[in-house]
């Protein structure tokens, strides 16, 4: 399966893929996605599985944390390779694994601490001008600890705009149910496409919209 396919004036364009455990087709670089979905339903594992599976030789990932460090039930992301790690209100060094390049932020409150920390932990980890898939757990996290609601719906603009500019891969977590429709309607505005979870009859299903090439309806999943 090839990484890449040719664009306009045969220029390389990236693409992420994620294998065959996930049923995402292949995402062109600089693509924004929200995830939306409950904790309980397994947004973090589902996230995890984006960041790591199906990575091209090269490809990077970080992950900004709002809750701390991830808990040890990550492990995908925590034993992957060539990932970042942004811990809001802990020392990563105290609980972040030595193999994993991590950088702490008092505060899921301070916006700007997590800018400078995401920037450091890419380039950090995406050495020789590698692809990155960037996952943001929560937005819903940053709209209870910042005051001004108006403030994270531009944090969230301009943070897809860096990751677009940057020909990555944005992925940010959100619950629905946490929210009325109003901020979720502020919440979609930057994204290009959203990948909604639930628990079906059989367990875990995702579906896909926004984005081209995607199935339309319910799919189920392994977590």
């Amino acid at each position: 399966m090839s990484p890449a396919t040719s664009g306009a004036g045969g220029r390389t364009e990236h693409q992420f893929h994620f294998g065959a455990t996930l049923p995402i087709g292949p995402v062109p670089a600089g693509t924004n996605v929200l995830v939306e979905g409950a904790s309980v339903d397994g947004t973090d594992r589902l996230l995890d599985q984006l960041l790591t599976t199906g990575r091209s030789p090269g490809e990077a990932a970080v992950l900004v944390s709002t809750d701390g460090a991830p808990q040890p039930s990550r492990r995908q992301f925590r034993e992957a390779d060539n990932v970042g790690l942004v811990c809001c209100g802990v020392n990563a060094d105290e609980t972040v694994p030595d193999e994993v390049i991590a950088a702490s932020v008092a505060s899921p409150g301070d916006l700007t601490g997590i800018g400078i920390q995401f920037s450091k932990t890419a380039d950090a980890v995406s050495v020789g001008g590698g692809s990155v898939r960037v996952g943001v757990d929560s937005i819903s996290t940053l709209l209870m600890y910042v005051e001004d609601a108006r403030s994270v719906f531009r944090f969230v603009h301009a943070f897809t705009g860096r990751i677009a500019a940057m020909n990555g891969l944005g992925l940010f977590v959100v619950d629905p149910d946490a929210h009325d429709d109003r901020t979720m309607a502020m919440v979609r505005g930057p994204f290009d496409g959203r990948i909604q979870l639930r628990t079906g009859e059989s367990g875990p299903e995702l579906r896909a919209s926004g984005f081209g090439g995607q199935p339309s309806d319910w799919q189920p999943f392994d977590l």
